[in-house]
């Protein structure tokens, strides 16, 4: 149980600079914090790998159930629970600026504002080969995998229940 409510950079690892994360797992996890808030990591500036997370990740902005803010590399990893915040709300990564790869995630995503997917809440840059299976709840811009998307994403699919007001997709919101 990590409880940081008023703060940014919240989960085991609240800002990873340049480092790895290589075959970490934690279960059950109970996680709250502010802004960049994930059941692994707050914000990824590194490589993590092989990992995953299990349980609750609850926050404001950039809420992810592995990763609350990347802007390097995910890959070969996984997330499952519940994850609740506002806006950039993902199952997997809150918002990545970086890589998402070979990765997926399984649990329900809620979020009261925009940018809430199943994977992805908001997505710059690239995600390639990945999925996610659970219902996502959201305002605006959500989406099965990406709620919001500018980044190129391939050989990805998304098969869980969406639910939004406005720029709602099964993909892609």
């Amino acid at each position: 149980t990590i409880n940081r409510s008023t703060e940014n950079d919240v989960g085991l690892f609240g800002y990873v600079d340049g480092g790895t994360i290589e075959n970490v797992g934690i279960e059950n996890a109970n996680v709250t914090g502010d802004d960049n808030v994930g059941g692994l990591v707050g914000v990824n500036r590194g490589t993590v790998t092989e990992s995953f997370a299990t349980g609750s990740v609850t926050g404001d902005d950039r809420v992810g159930g592995l990763v609350g803010f990347n802007l390097d590399t995910v890959t070969t990893s996984s997330a499952t629970g519940t994850i609740n915040g506002s806006e950039d709300v993902g199952g997997l990564v809150g918002q990545n600026f970086g890589t998402v790869t070979e990765s997926y995630a399984t649990g329900s995503v809620n979020g009261t504002g925009n940018d809430v997917g199943g994977l992805i809440g908001y997505n710059v840059d690239t995600v390639t080969e990945s999925y996610a299976t659970g219902s996502v709840n959201g305002d605006d811009r959500v989406g099965g995998l990406v709620g919001n998307n500018t980044g190129p994403v391939t050989n990805s699919y998304a098969t869980g229940y969406v639910n939004g007001n406005q720029d709602v997709g099964g993909l892609v919101g």
